[in-house]
């Protein structure tokens, strides 16, 4: 029987809150997978409780996957200088319609979902 990885979970909305204030705020320059602030919303991503099972530890919101997602954002963005990526999901167009011109808002739930997570001192599961 062939090894067949499974596909993590789909990005559920408090994930794409965050990958949306991130690209909000850096929408003029979008950061890669090497970028800091991508680094560390992976490890936040990762901290999350969010997703019962994450059958690819390794590729599970992993900086690449946060910074397609960016790319994902920057498709559906009309002033976006450049192309972004085609491969967005259906929850990605509607946080998107909802959200993209309310920044303080999506900086405010942001915040309060890294502030959920810190007060309950998720534990990193590529940590373990």
């Amino acid at each position: 029987m062939a090894n067949v990885t499974r596909r993590n979970p789909p990005w559920v909305r408090d994930e794409i809150i965050l990958a949306l204030d991130l690209y909000l705020h850096r929408r003029q320059r979008l950061p890669d997978a090497n970028d800091r602030e991508v680094i560390k919303l992976s490890l936040l991503l990762n901290r999350l409780p969010l997703h019962a099972t994450r059958p690819d530890l390794e590729r599970f919101r992993s900086p690449n996957s946060v910074a397609l997602k960016l790319a994902n954002f920057a498709a559906i963005d009309p002033p976006y200088p450049g192309r972004g990526l085609i491969a967005g999901s259906k929850l990605d167009k509607l946080g998107w319609s909802e959200l993209f011109l309310r920044v303080k808002d999506v900086r405010r739930l942001a915040s309060s979902i890294r502030m959920a997570a810190e007060s309950r001192g998720t534990d990193n599961p590529r940590a373990r």
